[in-house]
């Protein structure tokens, strides 16, 4: 059987305070699964048997102790709670122990409540409650986080774009005696196509901080912002001017006309030529293997002769 149970809280003063944030939890003893009442699982006339050891002088006892059970309720900003006890045959004892608690602290009251088997519904009515003030405007931040996110511009000085993928440290000292140059690397990135770059540095504070762009021998400064690394880091830079490319030197290729085949009257005007050069006159004998020789270039195959 389960019984309904509602309940109210009222201040110690009467007054009016609000109760949300407040618990209000219920104890009581459960028997173990082996002694519940077979009421409502048994057949009538039928017992239901139980594991129990015999004590020296004859008797018996549990093998199993009761076990402690809570339930939790949440009342509202006037007090009032509400909840279920269920399978009330099960709970060992009549005692239930009724605990008040505020949002932050121990205890604000507790007290015995007799369980009434027979009754349908319970309720709790508690007074005396003090609900401890809270000023949360004296709160502080117990902690600061251990890194903070800084985003940086590398700009060069004549307007030349900067490279992506160029690799940007930030180097930082905490001693006086310690320039940033001899200090410890706290962010490696690489700037993206605009020459920007990001990550998180240790939040913490520096006494000199630089930056070193990769390609450039100088360490740039860091204005710090009391003593910390800035949100934005503007760097600016000269970059060096890249190496000119020699030119080759241009051909000796005169006329834009796209070569040619020789045409049948380039063959004949090579043959009258050999025939002049070779023979002082063009009425002896003309060697017919220039001839032979263009006529094979042109249809692709080697000329062959004996």
């Amino acid at each position: 059987m389960d019984i309904k149970f509602t309940g109210q809280l009222f201040a110690a003063d009467w007054s009016a305070p609000s109760f949300s944030g407040c618990r209000v939890e219920i104890y009581f003893s459960r028997k173990p699964p082996s002694d519940a009442s077979p009421a409502d699982t048994a057949e009538p006339g039928l017992s239901e048997s139980r594991m129990v050891d015999t004590t020296a002088d004859g008797g018996t006892e549990d093998t199993k102790p009761p076990r402690v059970e809570r339930i939790p309720v949440l009342p509202d900003s006037d007090g009032k709670f509400s909840g279920v006890i269920t399978q009330v045959e099960t709970i060992a004892g009549d005692i239930l122990k009724v605990v008040v608690s505020a949002s932050v602290g121990g205890p604000l009251r507790t007290l015995e409540v007799v369980l009434d088997r027979t009754a349908t519904s319970l309720h709790f009515s508690i007074d005396g409650i003090v609900v401890p003030d809270l000023d949360l405007s004296e709160l502080k931040v117990s902690g600061k986080p251990p890194t903070r996110r800084v985003t940086g511009l590398v700009i060069d000085l004549q307007g030349k774009p900067i490279p992506a993928g160029r690799q940007v440290t930030l180097i930082a000292s905490q001693s006086a005696r310690q320039p940033a140059e001899k200090g410890t690397a706290i962010l490696v990135a690489k700037t993206d196509r605009n020459g920007y770059f990001s990550g998180a540095v240790p939040n913490t504070e520096f006494r000199d901080v630089g930056v070193a762009v990769a390609g450039i021998p100088n360490l740039f400064p860091v204005k710090l912002e009391n003593s910390t690394v800035p949100d934005k880091i503007p760097v600016v830079v000269e970059m060096p001017t890249p190496p000119s490319v020699e030119e080759e030197e241009p051909c000796n290729c005169s006329g834009d006309e796209t070569p040619r085949l020789p045409t049948q009257e380039d063959i004949v005007g090579i043959q009258l030529l050999f025939s002049h050069t070779h023979h002082g006159t063009g009425d002896s004998c003309q060697d017919p293997r220039p001839a032979a020789q263009f006529a094979d270039r042109r249809t692709g195959r080697a000329g062959r002769h004996r």
